[in-house]
């Protein structure tokens, strides 16, 4: 009996065997055949190739060789020359692609290679020229291309130093020289590991210091350092300065502010509480000069002019008025990119809208899958670093996300529906349309806004849906008419009428922010959770068959994560000057409630709307201070850990002898009592660092040991 129930359970496990394999085998058909039928759709993973090089790139712990990846790019290229018979060799274009990908990143960084700062000055003199201007609510900055700075001698020179003025820059201008008392020190890193890293986006700005004005800057005689290079640039940034001033003086307040950043890209003295109402409302896109300003520019001088031809019969018979409108389209954009100060972020656009005009000069179709993946190839090239920058990723998930749903659309009954329309369904299919987009690149965008910022603004659909049509119909076209009309000296009559759609536009965005749960706070989730997000999302989006909605389970992970994930349970500032500590119910509680970056962040990456203030603990809590110490207790699951912070002497001397954890801006010399001390030197080599409380474990992490040893990451000296 034993052999023949042995025997049974034989055959059924070979039978359930046969029919896994079977099954197993129609599935890799299916997946095969989908394959093969969108064999148009595969250059576009090229690019995601090529982003995943750049990722590895910026993933390693140490610098590599300026070989490595041209080493083993020449190894794949080989491999495939030598396979290229065989029917599988394709499949090496994709580490190729990556090892491409590598090679640009590591390239970029290698001609960058921006010295920075190696020590704090915190009493200096820099002597330079001043390359750009920047402003706050409160104060201005500007950054000096320097030709000396005191008491730093035989060292190299940042190519940039970023300096918060004491008041108004005043006479200051782009290119003038300035010698100035100020208190430097390198660029800050993140102010928890894996949080956004300043130090790394500094470097690739060429900015190697940065620091605060002890006096007001002394202007000196012009030089000829720089060459004509930097003279142009000079040139175009004091003129870019002087639009934005005869802007907010024919405007003052948060109208003229505002106007700046839309047509100058100069985003300084804009109000807080402005600020805060245009994020909440989701109406904060409108500020930065993007792909939606690029593209309102180009499409109304493409109108325009395609208009004009049209009216004049002589010219409609005998030119492509098509393409004649789409080169004026392309210049508009050109000095609309100059005007706004050609930054990263818009030259992004701008690419993006130039390789669309490009489209329609070569008979092509304007808004494609491919050009989008042209333009991120292009960028990705050029600016590798790109690639971790919020803006890149949130413009490039808005933007495919919108060419899938215009492919979908064409390809459904809405398209021939459309093809004869009067009024009344344009101005349905113009409201459907705005509505749409907002919906559709609302949902692209929101898992990286809840990533790095920590926050979702609910009613983004209602308010862009009002905003938008006034942006389009009233302030950019007469903010263009200002721009034309400004050598006249004629532009406040065109500035007047875009600052009644400024000023609708600020009552849309504060009505809007003031709604019960208008945003939703969301706690920071782990960076492997995003990339399954943005791998499903690419799924769904560069696919066209209905394979492409297995990308649910990616998609769906990143709202497990965000119930399961666990911040950490201590928080300590990269200099030692402040801590957070969360309760055993969730709930951080911060050492001071003095305002510092590292507490507002904080807070940010909990999901926790509270201002420092507000989050500072009291008598009684898990954590409270008193002159210059703190006591604390981490609640763990089997076991309690004493806490101590200690800013002086006398407090340091008495933590040594209670704590389990001490925590101080000093050097803890000679102490021996606590299981983990974080002193100046420990943090000054670790920077911001955090725990999590594991049982009878603590589990340490660094924001150091996540950066890596990177040209980036150089840890200053401690004075």
């Amino acid at each position: 009996m034993a052999a023949v129930a042995s025997g049974r359970w034989r055959g059924r496990i070979a039978g359930a065997w046969r029919r896994l394999r079977n099954g197993g085998g129609a599935f890799a058909q299916g997946i095969a055949a989908n394959f093969a039928a969108e064999r148009d759709r595969h250059p576009l993973w090229l690019v995601v190739a090529l982003g995943a090089g750049i990722g590895l790139y910026f993933a390693l712990a140490e610098e590599p060789a300026l070989w490595t990846g041209p080493a083993v790019l020449m190894g794949l290229v080989v491999a495939f020359s030598l396979w290229q018979g065989h029917g599988a060799a394709w499949l090496l274009a994709v580490p190729i692609t990556m090892a491409l990908g590598f090679s640009a990143a590591s390239l970029r960084t290698h001609l960058i290679d921006a010295p920075i700062l190696d020590a704090p000055l915190g009493r200096t003199v820099v002597t330079g020229t001043i390359a750009g201007m920047a402003g706050g609510e409160t104060a201005e900055r500007i950054l000096i291309a320097p030709e000396a700075i005191a008491n730093h001698p035989d060292r190299p020179l940042p190519r940039l130093v970023r300096i918060t003025l004491r008041g108004e820059a005043g006479t200051l201008w782009p290119g003038q020289r300035v010698r100035i008392k100020a208190s430097l020190e390198a660029p800050r890193g993140p102010v928890a590991p894996g949080a956004f890293d300043f130090a790394r986006w500094s470097f690739f700005q060429g900015i190697g210091a940065s620091g605060y004005a002890l006096a007001d800057p002394e202007i000196l005689p012009a030089g000829n350092e720089g060459g004509w290079m930097a003279t142009a640039e000079s040139a175009i940034a004091a003129w870019r300065l002087g639009i934005a001033r005869r802007i907010r003086d024919a405007l003052p307040g948060s109208k003229g502010a505002i106007a700046a950043a839309l047509f100058a890209g100069d985003r300084s003295f804009i109000p807080q509480e402005d600020l805060d109402a245009l994020r909440d409302s989701s109406l904060a896109h409108m500020l930065s000069i993007s792909g939606m300003h690029m593209a309102m520019v180009g499409a109304a001088m493409f109108g325009l002019v395609r208009a004009l031809i049209a009216a004049i019969p002589y010219l409609a018979l005998r030119i492509a008025a098509k393409k004649w409108a789409a080169l004026a389209g392309l210049l508009a954009t050109s000095l609309y990119l100059v005007l706004s100060g050609a930054a990263t972020p818009t030259i992004r656009s701008y690419v993006m809208i130039a390789l669309m005009f490009g489209a329609i000069l070569a008979d092509r179709p304007a808004i494609s899958m491919r050009v989008v993946a042209l333009s991120a190839l292009i960028v990705l090239s050029l600016w590798p670093e790109s690639l971790l920058d919020p803006s890149f990723q949130m413009s490039y998930a808005a933007v495919i996300a919108l060419v899938a749903a215009f492919e979908k659309a064409k390809q459904s009954q809405l398209g021939q529906w459309t093809a004869e329309r009067g009024f009344l369904i344009s101005m349905v299919l113009y409201v459907g349309g705005i509505a749409l987009t907002s919906l559709v690149a609302g949902l692209a965008t929101a898992p990286f806004a809840g990533f790095h910022f920590g926050r979702y603004a609910s009613y983004g659909l209602i308010a862009n849906l009002t905003a938008m049509p006034v942006a389009s119909l009233l302030v950019m076209p007469f903010g263009m008419a200002a721009l034309a009309l400004m050598p006249l000296g004629l532009e406040e009559w065109a500035l007047v009428p875009a600052s009644w759609g400024i000023a609708l536009t600020l009552a849309i965005a504060h009505e809007v922010a003031s709604w019960p749960g208008a945003a939703i706070l969301v706690p920071a989730w782990p960076i492997g959770a995003l990339i399954a997000v943005t791998l499903g999302g690419l799924w769904l989006c560069v696919w066209r068959g209905v394979w492409r909605l297995w990308s649910a389970p990616l998609i769906a992970l990143i709202f497990f994560t965000s119930f399961v994930h666990r911040g950490p349970d201590l928080l300590i500032e990269g200099e030692g000057r402040n801590l957070a500590l969360r309760t055993r119910e969730g709930e951080l509680l911060l050492a001071f409630a003095r305002p510092s970056f590292s507490a507002e962040q904080w807070l940010r990456l909990a999901g926790d709307g509270r201002l420092p203030g507000e989050a500072r603990g009291k008598k009684g809590d898990p954590l409270s201070c008193y002159k210059e110490a703190c006591i604390g207790t981490l609640e763990g699951e089997t076991r309690n850990w004493r806490l101590a912070w200690a800013g002086d002497r006398a407090s340091l001397a008495e933590a040594c002898a209670t704590a389990d954890i001490l925590v101080t801006p000093l050097r803890a010399v000679h102490c021996e009592g606590p299981a983990h001390i974080f002193d100046a030197a420990r943090l000054a080599r670790d920077g911001a660092t955090a725990l999590w409380l594991r049982g009878d474990r603590i589990l340490i992490n660094t924001a150091n040991a996540e950066r890596g040893k990177r040209p980036w990451s150089r840890a200053p000296s401690i004075q």
